[in-house]
């Protein structure tokens, strides 16, 4: 019951600090005069402020970020939530939302490709694999919730393509977003956890690498909203998109997409 009450008690928290990030300081007039609003998926919380901090150096736009799993946030999309732009973690949800006339036709555009990794709490024994899961001391393993996570539908692919779906389907434990998945495992509501790569500290974070070959390939795309009339929408998607915001996203794990 404990876990049960931590977990909720981080969900809970996790989104409204989701909600309360805001504009990043005064750093000069934007092009538009308002704030540019960017919707990212969580497994971008990490790489986002600092894509965000190097934009607003460069243009003076200021830029308000909110961020959450790709399901959730598409769905405030379509009930009227306002926002410039749409970091997805697949394409699949924002090439529906450009066919629902949400996106604007022809700026969806590929990012990056994410990657997959094991991570266990502060006292586990380190798994050598996913087989691991079902055999050790694993009573609660943290996935991100695939009915709005692209993260989770990986991890859902890599476990059954390890023969070990159904013998830990019992103790999984199906996280808001992969960011909340990390969470449950750093803060010991979970023994281990499969989430994205850009979601640790590699270099200081215990970690095992998944073989991509156990999922399909994580692509992400992101687009601009219809809605939008913030001329600086297309500037950012362009500077993520560009040397600069990819040798960023690649500090963080995320690989050019088309890479594998």
């Amino acid at each position: 019951m404990k876990r049960i009450a931590g977990r909720l008690r981080i969900g809970t928290a996790l989104a409204v600090l989701a909600l309360a990030v805001g504009c990043r300081g005064d750093k000069g007039s934007s092009e538009s005069g308002e704030p540019l609003m960017v919707m990212a998926a969580a497994s971008l919380n990490r790489v986002m402020p600092e894509l965000i901090n190097r934009f607003e150096e460069k243009t003076g736009q200021q830029v308000t970020l909110v961020t959450g799993a790709t399901g959730s946030l598409a769905a405030q999309l379509t009930n009227g939530a306002p926002a410039d732009l749409f970091f997805s973690a697949d394409e699949e949800t924002v090439e529906r939302l450009e066919n629902e006339g949400l996106i604007r036709r022809g700026t969806v555009t590929p990012y990056a490709e994410g990657r997959l990794v094991l991570i266990w709490r502060d006292g586990a024994p380190p798994p050598a694999s996913l087989v691991a899961l079902s055999t050790g001391p694993y009573e609660v393993v943290a996935i991100a919730n695939p009915e709005v996570a692209p993260y989770g539908v990986a991890a859902l692919q890599a476990l059954e393509n390890s023969s070990v779906g159904e013998s830990v389907e019992g103790v999984t434990v199906r996280a808001n977003s992969v960011n909340d998945a990390y969470q449950f495992v750093r803060t010991g509501n979970a023994d281990a956890g499969i989430v994205a790569l850009s979601a640790i500290d590699p270099a200081t974070e215990a970690h095992l690498m998944i073989d991509p070959s156990l999922y399909e390939p994580i692509r992400q795309a992101a687009g601009i909203v219809e809605s939008s009339k913030n001329p600086s929408a297309a500037r950012f998607l362009k500077f993520v998109t560009g040397e600069e915001g990819r040798e960023i996203l690649a500090r963080y794990g995320f690989s050019a997409p088309g890479s594998r």
